[in-house]
């Protein structure tokens, strides 16, 4: 876990200097850990909706959309690969700073970066 300080607000600098190592999308597909919350949706990490900020996030994203409750589908597979599901993991892959996630994600799945310095 990276530390802050307490201070959640991360800056551009804190954020340029956490390498993203998210727990959530490690493995396979069929290999995913998952939570499901108590209102009824699939939920990629069980910090998703530990705070009300980061529950505001994610419903932002789409992944509180009444589409993506569990008794709103046939199988878990339709809620995993929509478009909410695929656009946060997207959002890890292209992101390594974190830039835009929400800071349990840096205080959890981040890790301190030192930045290689070029010998002249």
């Amino acid at each position: 876990m990276v530390d802050f300080g307490g201070d959640e607000q991360f800056t551009a600098s804190d954020r340029l200097n956490v390498k993203m190592e998210p727990q959530c999308n490690k493995g396979a597909p069929e290999d995913l850990h998952i939570m499901y919350s108590a209102t009824g949706f699939l939920l990629p990490c069980c910090l998703c909706d530990s705070t009300k900020a980061n529950h505001d996030h994610f419903a932002a994203i789409g992944f509180f959309d009444e589409e993506l409750r569990v008794e709103n589908n046939d199988n878990l597979i339709d809620i995993v690969t929509s478009d909410a599901w695929n656009e946060f993991y997207n959002s890890l892959e292209d992101n390594p700073s974190g830039f835009g996630l929400p800071p349990e994600c840096l205080k959890f799945c981040g890790v301190p970066y030192v930045h290689n310095k070029a010998i002249l």
